[in-house]
C-alpha cells in the first residue's frame, strides 16, 4: 500500500518514518538525545525540501521548529530532551510524533547502554535490592500497585508497615 503513508496525515507519516531512520542511525552512532532530534529534524527539512510539506493542518510546524530549539536551553522551547512531554510548546504530538520523539530519546540513552529517569521516587525505589519488581511483567507489577499488592521488602518493611494496614 505505498499511497497509505502518503495519504494519513497529508504525508506527516512518511516523513516521519523517513526521520526517525536518521535519528535512529545517529543515536546508534552518538549515544546522545541532542544530535538524534537534530537529525530528526535535518530530515524533515529535507524532505520539506523535496516535497514542499510535511503534512496538513499546521503538522509542518513542530517538526520546522525542532533544529532551532535542539540547542537551546530557553525556558519555554529548550528543555533538556528527558523532560519534554506531549504538552511541550511547538510539538503538535500526533500519532507519529509523539511516540518518535520518545522513542528518539529514549533510544539515544538505550544505545549508550544507561537508563535515565527523572523522578527521584523512581530512582529510590528501583535501586532497592529488596525491592520485588519483576521488570520482566511491568505492566502487571503497575497493576499490583494500584491494588495496594505490590510491597516493598526488606529494610522497608518497618516504616511501610502501618500504610499497608498490616
Amino acid at each position: 500500500y505505498p499511497t497509505v503513508a502518503e495519504s494519513h496525515f497529508g504525508g506527516s507519516v512518511r516523513a516521519c518514518c523517513a526521520a526517525a531512520g536518521c535519528g535512529s542511525a545517529v543515536a546508534c552512532a552518538t549515544g546522545l538525545a541532542q544530535p538524534t532530534l537534530s537529525a530528526w529534524s535535518m530530515s524533515m527539512l529535507g524532505h520539506y525540501e523535496r516535497v514542499g510539506r510535511l503534512g496538513f493542518y499546521g503538522y509542518d510546524l513542530q517538526d520546522q521548529c525542532t533544529a532551532c530549539g535542539s540547542y537551546s536551553y530557553q525556558s519555554d522551547e529548550g528543555m533538556p530532551f528527558e523532560m519534554r512531554g506531549v504538552n511541550y510548546p511547538n510539538y503538535a504530538m500526533n500519532v507519529g510524533h509523539q511516540s518518535a520523539y520518545g522513542g528518539l530519546v529514549a533510544g539515544a540513552h538505550l544505545a549508550n547502554k544507561d537508563a535515565w529517569v527523572l523522578s527521584p521516587l523512581w530512582k529510590v525505589a528501583f535501586s532497592d535490592r529488596d525491592l520485588p519488581f519483576d521488570r520482566g511483567y511491568v505492566t502487571r507489577e503497575y497493576g499490583r500497585g494500584a491494588l495496594r499488592e505490590f510491597k516493598p521488602a526488606g529494610e522497608r518493611d518497618l516504616i511501610i508497615g502501618g500504610y499497608y494496614g498490616r
